[in-house]
């Protein structure tokens, strides 16, 4: 019976080797990343959403980051006890009429919605501008190799260049606005010349619409102007619990044929993609060698449960650490400041317009700390603004911020 057990565990070893060699071969076959524009948070390829979904986890300090898998009528968001954001990012969300009923009424009960695709539904749409006579007729667009985005508030920010890649070649892409909003709306961004971030009011709520999710996938997060772009554009929300939309993730097919998307399965876009297609292969081995040898255990697997990893911070210290190897004091102390005003506006509700001694006085009543360390703060974001600064002011300005935020209240 040793024997036996000797050699099953010698075939299952040759096995998974000569599956891993092939499955290595088949990689080799193929060194391009998959160009695809899936939208799947789990998809580190240059269309997928893998890195604004790791830094949304940790935006909010404090609050907490969870996964919708089901349609937005099976969910119960509408009757939660606090406030709440729900956030989608893909190509098309393929709500029907009940979903965008459910959605609004969840909105008019005093939370947001972000939704950043380039194709709404008509229903919503239609919903919001009150069903006039004159129905909303989907987004317009304009083709173009890049495309700057723009923000009406951060008139020192941007503009931010997108542009758009097919295995390593710049390729035209349609790049939609939104058309015939009718009803009270604020615009936030432009994309070109054409609004594409929109603040709708609606009930007690609030709804913003994006219309470039394209400016949120890996191929622009892995980037800076990318990772501040987002940062800019979330900076919007007022901060709560996040739901993020993963049931459409699962469902990216219906970006081409809507109205059919029921017969998509998961399984059939996994087997759809070589890389995933061999990896599924691979793991339905490793599950029957699993239970082949699990009759020889006696004592239950314990499963490690990893931390979650705050990816924005190590980001964020990767790129000051760039800027820093490169002399580029001007760039890091401007990447600082956005930060530093970030951060007030989040957690203080102050204005970061105007950055002067009103401004001083009123966040160092609200973080309780020295009038003087803020007032030092603000000269140099001044002075910043002005003029080029030298590395041992910039260390000066990195120890001050450095002092408020572990003092500040």
């Amino acid at each position: 019976m040793k024997k036996n057990y000797t050699i099953l565990i010698v075939v299952g070893i040759a096995v998974a080797v000569i599956a891993l060699v092939f499955f290595s071969m088949q990689k080799k076959k193929d060194k391009n990343f998959d160009w695809s524009q899936t939208y799947m948070d789990q998809d580190k390829n240059p269309y997928g959403t893998y890195y604004i979904y790791e830094m949304l986890q940790g935006y909010f300090e404090g609050y907490e980051f969870e996964d919708l898998k089901t349609n937005f009528a099976e969910t119960d968001l509408e009757n939660l006890e606090e406030p709440a954001i729900y956030i989608f990012v893909g190509d098309y969300q393929g709500w029907d009429y009940k979903d965008c009923s459910d959605f609004l009424d969840f909105i008019s009960k005093g939370n947001q919605g972000f939704i950043s695709a380039r194709i709404v539904p008509d229903d919503l749409m239609n919903m919001i501008n009150n069903w006039y006579s004159k129905k909303y007729d989907g987004n317009l667009f304009f083709t173009a190799r890049k495309a700057n985005a723009t923000f009406t508030e951060y008139e020192n920010a941007g503009p931010f260049s997108f542009n758009f890649k097919e295995k390593d070649f710049d390729s035209f892409y349609k790049w939609d606005y939104f058309n015939k909003i009718v009803t009270e709306h604020e615009i936030l961004g432009y994309i070109g010349e054409k609004e594409n971030f929109v603040k709708i009011p609606y009930g007690e709520g609030v709804l913003y619409l994006h219309s470039t999710p394209l400016t949120f996938t890996n191929f622009h997060m892995i980037e800076d102007k990318g990772y501040e772009h987002a940062s800019l554009v979330f900076s919007y929300l007022e901060p709560a619990n996040i739901y993020w939309d993963k049931k459409l993730a699962v469902d990216r097919n219906i970006t081409e044929k809507p109205k059919n998307r029921n017969s998509v399965s998961p399984l059939s876009y996994i087997l759809s993609q070589q890389s995933l297609r061999w990896a599924w292969y691979l793991l339905v081995l490793l599950v029957v060698m699993f239970f082949l040898f699990r009759s020889k255990r006696r004592q239950r697997i314990i499963p490690v449960i990893l931390p979650n990893v705050n990816t924005s911070l190590e980001f964020a210290k990767t790129i000051g650490r760039l800027y820093y190897k490169q002399n580029d004091h001007q760039k890091l102390a401007g990447y600082k400041v956005r930060n530093f005003t970030l951060f007030v506006r989040n957690r203080y509700r102050i204005s970061t317009k105007t950055i002067d001694n009103k401004f001083a006085e009123r966040l160092a009543e609200k973080s309780e700390t020295s009038l003087k360390d803020i007032q030092y703060i603000v000269n140099t974001i001044n002075y910043i603004n002005e003029n080029q600064i030298s590395g041992d002011l910039l260390i000066q300005f990195h120890l001050a911020l450095d002092t408020f935020y572990k003092n500040c209240k």
